[in-house]
């Protein structure tokens, strides 16, 4: 059996009348006959006037809940509310349901209309009022730099060094719900020479008063030459799907999928978990700083994981805050970063917004080795991304 819903202890407040009825039906519920005591409470408010009525219809919702029916015991609720409006009781009831079933506003609502009989419910309503208010500010706040953020961008302007040497508050994590695009042009340069480009789309999606959201990303690449390393169209080819990455309260990646069904050979989310996790944990912890702050000059290090040939490889880096720079007529901190693990080198760049988290482009020099059946592959290349757009919905 279901549990009954929480709100139902708190219909033994209501008053029942003497009539023969409703005494059966409360002697059927002590004896647990809640079928039977449902049926009497319903024959006792066809009988009965309001407010009664509405009473009778409000005890036969607390039966069906402690029965388990707790979607009938909802409807219940409403029909005493439309049978007698002037009834609070209805009215707070629905609040309590509202508010555990996460529907707030419709709480809010209901809790206004009961506010002058139950103190509960004056409580609840200005609780509720100043927890959508203050998320509402929220919203607010995490579109307007988007917006500003859109208004800037122009990836036709040139880079030019900023004067200052200030500190700023880098944000820990980017405008929610957002979606960026870049353009990335790799070129590489063993284990044999190429060029090839493509756009990656990253979503941000989720609630921005919210404690949780999902990373969602894939790439948008064009078809591939059959000349292209094995190894490099592999770790590739899956990504054209979009991944998602489900990020819990404490801002760790709780769970990895295909946002439709995908295939379960070569890369798969699960395979790139590790490297996101990491992105996301040092974004989080290592580059804003204890105090959520970064200047040029300052240095900083941590721990990060790439993967490569789907194997997650642990690293340590070493990063530099050098300069303001307005990059695509946005104004960023450029961070240059080494990275180091075994048979894996990088040097990074990074021009970060720092009120949004938003990388406006990067820049990474790789060497490392792949596995293959002829012995273990060096492997070189240069790649770049430059964002080109960004929006506020998903």
């Amino acid at each position: 059996m279901r549990r009954a819903p929480r709100y139902a202890a708190l219909l033994l407040l209501l008053t029942i009348s003497c009539q023969p009825t409703a005494k059966r039906a409360e002697k059927e519920a002590a004896d647990g006959n809640f079928p039977e005591a449902a049926k009497l409470f319903w024959q006792a408010a066809l009988d009965a006037p309001c407010p009664e009525r509405g009473r009778y219809l409000l005890r036969r919702a607390q039966i069906q809940g402690q029965a388990g029916y707790d979607d009938l015991s909802g409807a219940t609720i409403d029909q005493a509310i439309r049978s007698c409006p002037e009834l609070p009781d209805g009215y707070w009831l629905r609040a309590q349901r509202s508010r555990d079933r996460g529907d707030r506003e419709q709480a809010m609502n209901d809790a206004r209309f009961a506010r002058s009989q139950f103190p509960e419910a004056r409580t609840m309503y200005s609780e509720l009022a100043m927890e959508l208010e203050t998320e509402r500010s929220i919203r607010e706040h995490a579109q307007k730099l988007i917006t500003e953020l859109q208004a800037v961008l122009d990836p036709t302007k040139a880079r030019r060094k900023l004067a200052g040497r200030e500190s700023a508050t880098l944000t820990r994590q980017v405008p929610l719900p957002l979606t960026l695009r870049y353009q990335v042009s790799q070129r590489a340069i063993e284990p044999t020479r190429f060029d090839l480009e493509w756009q990656e789309l990253i979503s941000y999606r989720g609630d921005a008063a919210g404690s949780t959201y999902s990373l969602v990303r894939h790439l948008d690449l064009p078809p591939m030459d059959k000349e292209l390393p094995l190894y490099h169209r592999l770790q590739l080819a899956n990504q054209r799907l979009p991944m998602v990455f489900e990020v819990d309260a404490d801002g760790e990646v709780s769970k990895a999928r295909w946002l439709t069904k995908g295939p379960q050979r070569g890369m798969r989310p699960e395979m790139m978990r590790p490297e996101i996790d990491a992105m996301l944990k040092r974004r989080r912890v290592f580059d804003p700083g204890e105090d959520g702050s970064r200047a040029p000059g300052d240095k900083w290090g941590g721990d990060d994981v790439r993967v490569v040939d789907g194997k997650p490889v642990q690293l340590r880096y070493q990063s530099r805050a050098e300069a303001w720079v307005e990059v695509s007529g946005v104004r960023t901190l450029q961070i240059h970063t080494v990275l180091s693990g075994k048979g894996f080198s990088a040097q990074e760049k990074h021009w970060l917004h720092p009120q949004t988290a938003v990388t406006v482009r990067w820049s990474r020099t790789a060497s490392y080795t792949v596995a293959t059946r002829a012995g273990a592959e060096p492997w070189q290349e240069q790649i770049t991304a430059a964002l080109v757009s960004v929006t506020g919905t998903d």
